[in-house]
């Protein structure tokens, strides 16, 4: 199957340069680097027809003709003519190659397991490319285990984009915590970050909010199915669709059918916003949001309109988590912050993490960057506008990531169960359902935040083993599972 490299879940990586074991150029079966070779020259001379002539029957019936040659036709103007290539190394019938362009360099991955037909190809550009940041970069990986180098070789990868920054991880597995830290807190600085540095963990906090969500419905506080009329003052005949209520799990599920946003701001004001940098953009739109709270929002939930019969589309949304917080509050008769602080302190010891950010908290923040590396504000926002909004360290989140293999809390263990399915997306309260490319099955959340912070917090039951990982960029949210893939791959899990 012709798998590109724009989607975070289709490779598997193993990069240049790092550790001999991998990257020495080592001795390679004739055969299969002349299957290599073959496609390199006929890509150089822009035959990709010859090149599709290499795939098994098999993989042919899979992978049309017309896609193999289009994906391969643009991308040589990407990475131009081949100069080189590398062998990297072999596991079974996949082998891992390198391939050094004009432009780009590619890192591929050719199934086979007869010599010169391919059985399947994968490519990703999550390689160190011409001109990228040299390094080194400060770290505090003990560089002593075969995890140590796996994640070693992995960030570098990703620290080689010259717009990241600094990163943070931290992996549960079986029991046992290990973390690991790299470049700077803030650009220049020379402050290496640590476990206990506090991120903004942008959409990871819904799964925070569907804890909450299950919480009542585990206490008898509220039903899943229930209308989200029942909780609200006075009456919303607008929010319903022929018939049909929202429901407390379609706020939780992403669909609700309802706005994606609580406003809809002046069109004028949209379009002054594309001529200003990110950093601009977010403090124009702060008299807008910063002093929405819970009755701006239920003012406004009066003029939504639901575009759909509830609990029949998914569409990711952040104004629904605002919603649901808001209910949360009436429900409990306290404020979002109390009740989540309170559940994650007496449930799970997580006594870093907050959705208020407080002026002696701001310096445990590192500096947030946009995709350009644009230094972005850190300023404290209503949850009801960018809902919903949690900090956090590497230290907390694994042991919320801990909670979440072990499910002794009802709640955690009721947020994974499976609540819609349209084929493409699996959800529980919040939680993704996922699976990796060899059918491992996982639960995770992404996380990007205007304040200049990606978020990746995935777990794998089975193996009860997780993954929470901060940058202070924004650069890719698919580059963070791009990290994890490639340290999997080379400790062999996958």
């Amino acid at each position: 199957m012709n798998r590109s490299n724009d989607c975070p879940y289709l490779f598997l990586f193993i990069l240049l340069l790092i550790t001999p074991r991998i990257f020495a150029q080592g001795t390679k079966p004739a055969t299969f680097s002349e299957l290599n070779d073959s496609l390199v020259a006929r890509f150089n001379r822009a035959d990709f027809k010859g090149m599709y002539a290499l795939e098994s029957p098999e993989l042919a019936k899979t992978d049309p003709e017309e896609g193999f040659v289009n994906f391969f036709k643009g991308l040589l103007p990407e990475t131009g003519k081949i100069t080189s290539v590398k062998f990297l190394y072999e596991k079974g019938t996949h082998h891992f190659f390198e391939w050094f362009g004009e432009k780009k360099n590619e890192r591929v991955e050719i199934l086979a397991s007869v010599p010169r037909m391919m059985n399947d190809y994968f490519l990703s550009d999550f390689v160190i490319q011409p001109g990228a940041r040299p390094g080194p970069f400060k770290s505090d990986n003990p560089l002593k285990t075969r995890q140590d180098s796996a994640i070693q070789n992995a960030v570098l990868v990703y620290l080689s984009d010259s717009n990241s920054v600094g990163l943070s991880m931290g992996i549960y597995d079986k029991g046992k915590t290990y973390t690991y830290n790299y470049g700077e807190v803030k650009k220049g600085s020379g402050v290496l970050p640590t476990s206990d540095n506090t991120y903004n963990i942008g959409s990871v906090a819904k799964t925070f909010v569907a804890t909450m969500l299950a919480e009542a419905a585990i206490e008898g506080k509220a039903k899943l199915d229930d209308d989200i009329r029942k909780y609200l003052p006075g009456q919303y005949p607008n929010l319903e669709y022929q018939g049909h209520p929202i429901r407390l799990i379609n706020l939780s599920n992403h669909t609700s059918g309802l706005p994606t946003s609580p406003l809809v701001f002046p069109p004028k004001l949209m379009d002054s916003l594309k001529q200003l940098p990110d950093s601009a953009r977010f403090k124009a739109l702060l008299p807008y949001v910063k002093n929405f709270d819970a009755d701006s929002l239920l003012k406004h939930m009066h003029t939504f309109k639901v575009d759909t019969i509830p609990g029949t589309r998914y569409q990711y949304n952040g104004n629904a988590m605002g919603v649901l917080i808001l209910l949360l509050e009436r429900i409990y008769h306290q404020p979002y912050e109390q009740l989540l602080t309170h559940y994650l302190q007496t449930r799970l010891g997580m006594y870093h993490t907050s959705s208020e950010i407080s002026a002696p908290n701001l310096g445990k923040f590192p500096q947030g960057y946009n995709a350009h590396g644009m230094p972005m504000p850190m300023v404290p926002a209503s949850q009801f506008i960018t809902a919903p909004s949690v900090n956090s360290s590497v230290n907390d989140m694994l042991k919320y990531i801990q909670a979440n293999l072990a499910e002794k809390e009802p709640a955690i263990k009721l947020t994974h169960q499976q609540t819609f399915s349209d084929g493409n997306n699996v959800v529980g309260l919040n939680w993704m359902l996922g699976k990796d490319d060899d059918g491992t099955p996982n639960i995770y959340h992404l996380g990007q935040t205007g304040a200049g912070f990606n978020t990746l917090c995935i777990f794998y039951p089975a193996q009860q083993k997780g993954y929470i990982i901060f940058v202070n960029d924004t650069i890719s949210q698919g580059r963070l599972f791009d990290v994890l893939h490639r340290i999997q791959q080379e400790q062999g899990e996958k």
